[in-house]
């Protein structure tokens, strides 16, 4: 989609597009009404400008719509808007052996059970096996690491 696109788009398609960039709806409603951008420059300025000052029930929300990592069945279905995205992003777990994404699915669950939330990394490159190292690390840390 062009810059000069998105400018046009109707309001709501507007705003389902913005979202699906980023799942928080108070960062998608603010992008919205920041249109039109002069540049694309100007939008991404908005847009980091607007995800840094994220409140923590916005960080909150945007995780709940991030698929888990090595969660590829549920990625195609709960996340179809952006399911190209992650399964991009994701590619590391393609050949993992079924071991690996056994544990990635608990340390997952644990990590959401301990924390209340969905664990995130940049897994673009990444190899299953890293994924799974990242995840059991943090999940040595304290609520308040993560929390604040």
């Amino acid at each position: 989609m062009t810059l000069e696109e998105l400018n046009q788009l109707p309001e709501e398609k507007c705003s389902k597009a913005l979202f699906n960039c980023c799942s928080s709806t108070a960062w998608a409603d603010k992008m919205l009404k920041g249109r039109p951008f002069g540049s694309k420059a100007e939008l991404e300025e908005q847009a980091v400008h607007l995800f840094r000052n994220c409140t923590k029930k916005d960080w909150i929300e945007v995780f709940a719509h991030h698929p888990r990592l090595g969660d590829r069945k549920n990625l195609e279905k709960k996340f179809a808007a952006t399911s190209q995205w992650a399964g991009e992003e994701q590619a590391g777990t393609a050949g993992a052996s079924e071991s690996i994404l056994s544990q990635l699915e608990q340390a997952n669950l644990e990590y959401e059970k301990k924390f209340g939330f969905t664990y995130i990394l940049c897994a673009t490159g990444r190899s299953a096996s890293f994924m799974l190292e990242s995840l059991q690390g943090r999940l040595k840390n304290r609520s308040e690491e993560h929390t604040s």
